[in-house]
């Protein structure tokens, strides 16, 4: 049994999205202009044929003085996952559109030069994202351009980043200090927690962060000198123990914005050597005969 229709297409890309409802719109609207515009007639016997037997050789439309069969119909229907009467639907849709394109590329020099443009842009564009989705994979060359750049990724207010330390006496502050000067940042809190509240009382209480104006009282009294915090209890000397940072200090805790910007340099610098490399040769002569269009 042939089918003829379905109600429940579920990815007819006309429900999507609204892009593509404006786009189904459009061009519902352009085609019925074409039709009442010129020339277009239904070929009945060849569409009846076409929906009984699911094939045809007949005629199935006209459209300027030409007729489009059944046979041309089946080459498009191919990769076309619709029903039958959707699939006609979309083969006069792109047919009369079709044939209005190909009439302005040979009547329209301005509408010929826009689409060569960007024909010329889209393949720019592909050649270009091959080229440089490689070099985005390089973590050197990330780490390069972040340092190179470094300036454009500091922020407007310093931050504090590192240990907010309340401990019981300045003495074990100092040791803490020192204790820590021999250990990379990352390893701070856990050898905190094993060495200071191991196995007996705990001896410090403390948090580790990168902490901006506003977001940590101790940080913005002892460091910002903004004010004032109230110790806490049990541990009445405070301390911080890290540095005055004016920006991210890796090219990860920035990942997203410097990917992008150094595929956008990447990007600027490729065109810049497909500029130089290409050379442009005008024929004044050819010139004048498409001004003359």
């Amino acid at each position: 049994m042939q089918v003829l229709d379905k109600r429940t297409e579920t990815t007819d890309p006309r429900k999507t999205a609204p892009e593509a409802s404006f786009l189904r719109q459009w061009r519902e609207e352009k085609v019925q202009e074409l039709k009442q515009r010129h020339s277009f007639s239904l070929h009945e016997e060849g569409i009846s044929d076409l929906f009984l037997n699911g094939f045809t050789s007949q005629p199935l439309f006209s459209y300027r003085g030409r007729s489009y069969t059944g046979v041309e119909f089946s080459d498009f229907r191919t990769h076309i996952p619709y029903s039958l009467r959707r699939q006609l639907e979309l083969f006069t849709d792109h047919t009369l559109l079709s044939v209005e394109a190909t009439g302005l590329m040979e009547q329209d020099m301005d509408y010929r030069m826009a689409v060569w443009q960007h024909s010329d842009s889209l393949l720019i564009r592909a050649i270009t994202e091959r080229k440089i989705a490689p070099l985005l994979e390089d973590t050197m060359g990330l780490q390069t351009y972040f340092m190179t750049n470094r300036a454009r990724y500091t922020w407007e207010l310093p931050r504090f980043r590192g240990v907010v330390l309340h401990t019981s006496t300045k003495k074990i502050a100092r040791e803490v200090k020192k204790f820590l000067k021999k250990l990379p940042e990352h390893e701070w809190a856990s050898a905190l927690a094993l060495t200071f509240n191991g196995e007996h009382a705990p001896q410090v209480c403390f948090e580790q962060g990168e902490y901006a104006i506003g977001q940590n009282s101790c940080v913005d009294k002892l460091l910002f000198k903004q004010g004032g915090f109230s110790p806490v209890e049990g541990y009445p000397v405070t301390t911080l123990i890290g540095k005055k940072v004016s920006g991210p200090e890796d090219w990860k805790e920035v990942q997203e914005r410097v990917i992008r910007e150094y595929g956008e340099a990447l990007e600027i610098n490729w065109l810049k050597e497909l500029r130089k490399k290409s050379v442009v040769e005008i024929n004044e002569e050819v010139l004048k005969t498409v001004n003359n269009h």
